[in-house]
Formats: structure tokens, C-alpha cells, sequence
């Protein structure tokens, strides 16, 4: 329907003005090059080649375009990359990389967001990439389902990061903190991946979970997609949701999306009682133990 709209030149109220929809239509109708990999932390390990990458999407734009919000959506990024070190992948980054297209699909503009999933499946092939990793929940879903109705079979597996945490013998501890969890609709409703969000979490001992009443796939929605019809209803759908999570007593809401992070952060912006919104990649990566500075002298068998 939205697609049918904006063929007849309706194309709603783009919230921002349209400025982050603006961005991902560059990336799709040119090659402009990019710095989007200045964020990278000096203790990872990456590869300049190698069978798994990770894809990043939005993050180094949505950090610097909602730096007023205080949001660090590329701390799911920094973790991700941090976790992969620790099963023992230095993933591949591409400073190429462009957006995945997800909200221009879900905006309407079909044209523009299968620009966008041919340069990313064409660049991920011709590097001989075999398994892709997402710390977004909508990039997974959109690589996963989306391009491949553009392109046919992908021609590598796609994974999101908290799957293979769930998948791992990682066992992590920490700082005591007690959490509950925003499921991203597109992870657990689309991707039916509530369970491994949650196994994921487990690994973490130093993490206490209190559920929200509605969670898992009856879980609420953060309220707005693809950047259009911010309104007073979308608004009011946040503020209940916040309230379901300061009702756990819980101190900080994980989620595995930049969007419910972005969409949150701003419902309580300026609040004293505003609860923490972490990505759960963060908080996982956070409880890895730490590296040490130096040697030990002797190292026992």
C-alpha cells in the first residue's frame, strides 16, 4: 500500500524531515566513499579478508545524526566485534558497506531499496563471504528474507549475533546488573528468535532478568518504523511501554535493535526517572573477562 502511495506522489509525514531516509537513498544511488569505519576500537582483531563479516548498517550515521540523544547504537557494533574475537572470528568489515534498505522497503520505495540489496549481496559475493553477522535486528531480517526476493538464494548464511552467542559454551560474568528485556519485532515476531535473545542474555550470570508482562512475541512494538508517522499515538505506545519496564524494577532495558534504542531514548528524553537503554551485544561483550595489559611471567600447562 505504501509502495501504490508514493506512486500516486503521497508518500506520508517522514519524520526528521526525511534526513535519515535522505541518507540511505545516497547510498543507494551512488558511490561516494565513506568514513564509516573511524569507530573501530584499537583491541579487535578484523581481517582484511576472511568468510565472515559484520555487517554494521546504519549505526556510524544514527550515532551521529541522534548524538543529542545520547543513543550509542554503535556500542552493539563495538560488542558484536568484541564477542566474535572471543569465539575466535576476526570478521571481515567493509567500508563500502551501505545501508540494508529496510526502511525504504517498509517506507514504500521499492526502487531504491532493491539498489540497495543488489550493491550489498554483489559486495559481500565478490569477497568470497560465506556467513554475515548482524548486531541490528532489521538488518538481519532484511538480509534474510528481503533480499532475497531481489536476488534469489543468498549465496552466504545470515546470523545475528546473539544467535551465535546462544550457540556458544561462552561463559560470561561481571558487574551485577538487573535488566529486562524490549524484544525487536523484527528478531522475535519476524525471526521467531526470541528464545535465542534470551539464551544469549543467559550466558551472562552477572545479568538478572525480570520480564516485562508482555514479552516474546506478545511484546509491544517501540512504536514507529521507518522513520515516518512519529506522532502522538506512536508517542503514547512508548510511554506505556517504558512504564512496563520501570514496573520490573529493573535498572536498565536490553534490546537488540538500534530503532528501539533511537525510539525510547527520545520518548523520555529530559526525564529524571528515564531507565538505561543498552544493546544486549554491549552488555554481553561487557561481561567477557578482561584482557590483560601484559604477559603473565609463566603460564602453567
Amino acid at each position: 500500500l505504501r509502495r501504490r502511495a508514493r506512486a500516486d506522489g503521497e508518500t506520508g509525514r517522514c519524520s526528521h524531515g526525511g534526513a535519515v531516509l535522505s541518507i540511505m537513498r545516497l547510498h543507494a544511488n551512488g558511490d561516494l566513499p565513506q568514513k564509516r569505519l573511524e569507530w573501530v576500537p584499537e583491541d579487535v582483531e578484523t581481517s582484511a579478508e576472511g568468510d565472515t563479516a559484520l555487517f554494521v548498517g546504519c549505526a556510524p550515521y544514527f550515532d551521529a545524526f541522534f548524538s543529542y540523544l545520547g543513543v550509542r547504537t554503535l556500542d552493539a557494533a563495538k560488542g558484536s566485534l568484541r564477542l566474535l574475537n572471543a569465539l575466535g572470528v576476526k570478521p571481515v568489515l567493509l567500508e563500502d558497506e551501505v545501508c540494508c534498505g529496510h526502511d525504504l522497503l517498509w517506507s514504500g520505495d521499492r526502487e531504491n531499496f532493491e539498489k540497495l540489496a543488489r550493491k550489498n549481496v554483489e559486495n559481500l559475493k565478490r569477497r568470497g563471504i560465506e556467513k554475515v553477522v548482524f548486531p541490528c535486528a532489521e538488518c538481519y531480517r532484511t538480509a534474510a528474507r528481503d533480499w532475497e526476493e531481489v536476488v534469489g538464494k543468498l549465496p552466504f548464511q545470515t546470523l545475528h549475533i546473539t544467535e551465535m552467542v546462544a550457540a556458544s559454551d561462552l561463559s560470561l560474568d561481571g558487574e551485577p546488573l538487573h535488566a529486562t528485556i524490549q524484544d525487536p519485532c523484527r528478531l522475535t515476531r519476524h525471526m521467531g528468535k526470541g528464545h535465542e535473545l534470551r539464551e544469549a542474555i543467559g550466558k551472562a550470570a552477572n545479568v538478572e532478568i525480570t520480564e516485562m508482562v508482555r514479552h516474546g512475541v506478545a511484546a509491544n512494538c517501540c512504536g514507529s518504523s521507518s522513520w515516518m508517522n512519529c506522532s502522538q499515538g506512536t508517542a503514547a505506545l512508548q510511554k506505556v511501554r517504558l512504564a512496563e519496564a520501570r514496573a520490573t524494577g529493573a535498572e536498565v532495558l536490553l534490546t537488540a535493535c538500534p530503532k528501539c534504542e533511537i525510539h525510547l531514548s527520545c520518548s523520555q528524553f529530559g526525564e529524571e526517572e528515564a531507565i538505561e537503554i543498552r544493546n544486549v551485544a554491549s552488555v554481553l561483550a561487557g561481561a567477557l573477562e578482561p584482557v590483560p595489559e601484559t604477559a603473565p611471567a609463566a603460564v602453567q600447562s
